[in-house]
C-alpha cells in the first residue's frame, strides 16, 4: 500500500511538475532559425574540352519565430512567421553575336508565411511531451531569375495566396524555463496566385493559380528549435 501510495505522489507530481510548463497564462516564445549553401563544379577532362568548365552554388537562410499564450493547460494559440530565401548560381547558355555563349544564371527566391496557430501538448513526464502544431494564414513568394551579363533578361514572378500547415513534434525540458524542440515535418497546403512578369523587351505577363499538397516526413526533414516559457501559474 505504501508502494501504490508513492507511486501515486510521484505521478501527480510530474504532472504538476508538467503543468508549469503548460498551465493557463504561461508565455510561450519559440523558434527556429537555419542556413545551408552547397557548391558543385564540374571540370571537363577531355582535349579539346566538349563541356565547359563550370561552378553552381546555392545559400538558403530560413527563420520563423513565433510567440503565443496559453489559454489553457496544455494548449497555446499564438501568431507566426517563416521566411525562406534562396540563392542559387548555375551556367547558362544563350546565342549572341559569334554563336553560343557562356553565361551565369542568378535566381533569388523569398517565401513568406504569416498566421495563426494552436498547439496542443500531451506529456510523457514532467521533462518531455509530445506536441501537435496547426497553422494557416497568407503566404507570399518572390523569386528573379536573371542572366549575369544579359542586362535586359529577367523573369520575375510575384505570388499571394494562403497556406495551412500541421506540424507534429516532440519537446524536452531542460528548466522550467526552456524547451528544446524537434519537429519531426508536416503536412502542407498551398494555394497561390501568380503574376509572372517577363521583362525582356518583349515582356509577356502570364496569369496563373496553383495548389498543391506536401507531406514532408523522414530525417531530412527534422528541424532543431527552442522555445522559452514565461509566467503563468505554475511558474516560480
Amino acid at each position: 500500500m505504501k508502494r501504490f501510495l508513492l507511486a501515486v505522489t510521484l505521478f501527480g507530481a510530474a504532472i504538476l511538475s508538467s503543468q508549469a510548463q503548460t498551465a493557463p497564462g504561461t508565455i510561450l516564445l519559440s523558434g527556429n532559425v537555419g542556413y545551408a549553401s552547397s557548391k558543385s563544379e564540374v571540370t571537363s577532362t577531355g582535349t579539346p574540352a566538349t563541356v565547359p568548365n563550370s561552378t553552381s552554388t546555392s545559400q538558403q537562410f530560413h527563420f520563423a519565430p513565433q510567440a503565443g499564450v496559453f489559454l489553457a493547460d496544455r494548449l497555446a494559440v499564438g501568431v507566426l512567421a517563416s521566411l525562406d530565401q534562396t540563392k542559387a548560381t548555375q551556367p547558362d547558355y544563350y546565342y549572341g553575336p559569334g554563336g553560343q555563349r557562356t553565361t551565369t544564371r542568378t535566381t533569388r527566391e523569398k517565401l513568406l508565411l504569416v498566421g495563426p496557430f494552436a498547439r496542443y501538448y500531451q506529456m510523457v513526464g514532467d521533462k518531455a511531451g509530445f506536441y501537435g502544431q496547426l497553422s494557416g494564414g497568407f503566404a507570399s513568394s518572390k523569386a528573379e531569375s536573371t542572366l549575369d551579363d544579359v542586362s535586359a533578361s529577367k523573369l520575375a514572378i510575384k505570388s499571394r495566396g494562403g497556406f495551412a500547415d500541421l506540424q507534429p513534434g516532440f519537446v524536452f525540458f531542460p528548466s522550467d524555463k526552456l524547451g528544446l524542440e524537434l519537429a519531426l515535418g508536416s503536412l502542407r497546403y498551398f494555394t497561390l496566385k501568380d503574376q509572372k512578369q517577363d521583362t525582356q523587351p518583349a515582356g509577356n505577363q502570364l496569369l496563373s493559380k496553383t495548389t498543391s499538397f506536401e507531406a514532408r516526413f523522414g530525417l531530412t526533414q527534422l528541424t532543431l528549435g527552442a522555445s522559452f516559457y514565461l509566467g503563468g501559474k505554475g511558474s516560480n
